[in-house]
C-alpha cells in the first residue's frame, strides 16, 4: 500500500472509531455509564476560547488540515510514520461531523484537566509525535554540526 493509501486509511479509521465512540456514549442510559464517561455538548471551538463561532473558522481549519495530510503523506523521505498526520486530520474531521450534524461536538471521556472525546485524542497523540520528530530531526542536525 503506498504511503498516501495508508494516511487516508488511517484517517478514515480515526474518523471512523471517533464517530462510533460518541454514538455509544450518547446511547448509554446514565445508571449503566462507568464513571469515566460523561457526555457533555460542547457547542464552543478551540477549548472554549472560539465561542460562540459560526463555523467557518473549524471548516478553513479542516481544509487546512487535509492539505498538510497530502502533504506529509507524500514526502516518502519523511522519518514519520503516515498515521501521525492522518491522527490530526481525523480527529479534525470528526470534530467537524459532529458540528455539521449536531451543530455541537460531544466530548465525553473524563480526564483530570477536561472531558474530551476520542478526536481530541487523536489530534493531541498526531500533533505531539509531529512536534516530537520535527525536534528530534533537528536535535540530530545539532549533534552532527558538532561532530
Amino acid at each position: 500500500m503506498t504511503r498516501p493509501a495508508q494516511s487516508v486509511s488511517w484517517t478514515a479509521a480515526t474518523v471512523t472509531v471517533d464517530q462510533a465512540s460518541k454514538a455509544v456514549a450518547r446511547s448509554l442510559s446514565p445508571t449503566c455509564r462507568p464513571s469515566w464517561i460523561h457526555p457533555v455538548a460542547n457547542p464552543d471551538a478551540l477549548l472554549g476560547i472560539m465561542a460562540g463561532g459560526d463555523g467557518r473558522l473549524e471548516v478553513l481549519a479542516t481544509a487546512l488540515l487535509i492539505c498538510a495530510l497530502i502533504y506529509f503523506s507524500s514526502r516518502a523521505g519523511r522519518r514519520h510514520p503516515p498515521w501521525t498526520a492522518a491522527l490530526v486530520v481525523g480527529g479534525a474531521i470528526g470534530n467537524l461531523l459532529d458540528r455539521f450534524f449536531h451543530g455541537e461536538v460531544l466530548d465525553f471521556l473524563e480526564t483530570p484537566v477536561a472531558i474530551v472525546n476520542l478526536a481530541d485524542v487523536a489530534l493531541t497523540v498526531g500533533i505531539g509525535v509531529l512536534i516530537g520528530e520535527r525536534l528530534w530531526e533537528r536535535a540530530g542536525q545539532d549533534r552532527s554540526r558538532v561532530i
